[in-house]
């Protein structure tokens, strides 16, 4: 059901991924799906981040970011930790479905075509939620590379 009963477990400290899993746990996404939509994009990019930042791949991440930007957008990011050698081949697998989920959340933010609408959000919830609580619970990580 959506994010409901969705928490960001106690030792992750990231103010940003603490916040974004509060909400979207409380975000009714029928009622609200713009809202909701905001929140999914979010937490994809922003427990990526955190991800990264655990593993100490920052750097990593910027000397490939060849568009010289100052931070990289969340469709490099996931290339990146698709590409990457901390997570498992299992959860690099799973997420292959987020830049069109990444895609679609664009479209509703700037106000595209796209609608943001509660069927949608569920099947992207059902795609997200889990690899988000696999990154928290340390599975999404090759056992060697658990933060």
């Amino acid at each position: 059901m959506f994010f409901k009963g969705f928490v960001c477990p106690q030792p992750i400290t990231d103010n940003r991924l603490i916040i974004v899993s509060d909400e979207i746990s409380r975000v009714d996404h029928i009622r609200f799906p713009t809202a909701a939509t905001f929140l999914v994009r979010a937490l994809i990019e922003r427990s990526l981040v955190w991800s990264i930042d655990q593993h100490k791949l920052w750097g990593e991440l910027m000397k490939q970011n060849n568009k010289g930007e100052r931070e990289p957008g969340l469709e490099f990011i996931i290339t990146f930790c698709r590409q990457g050698n901390f997570f498992t081949d299992r959860f690099k697998t799973s997420i292959k479905h987020w830049p069109k989920i990444k895609e679609r959340s664009d479209m509703v933010i700037h106000g595209n075509w796209s609608q943001a609408n509660a069927t949608w959000l569920e099947e992207a919830a059902d795609i997200v939620r889990p690899c988000i609580e696999n990154i928290f619970s340390g599975k999404a990580f090759k056992k060697n590379e658990t933060p």
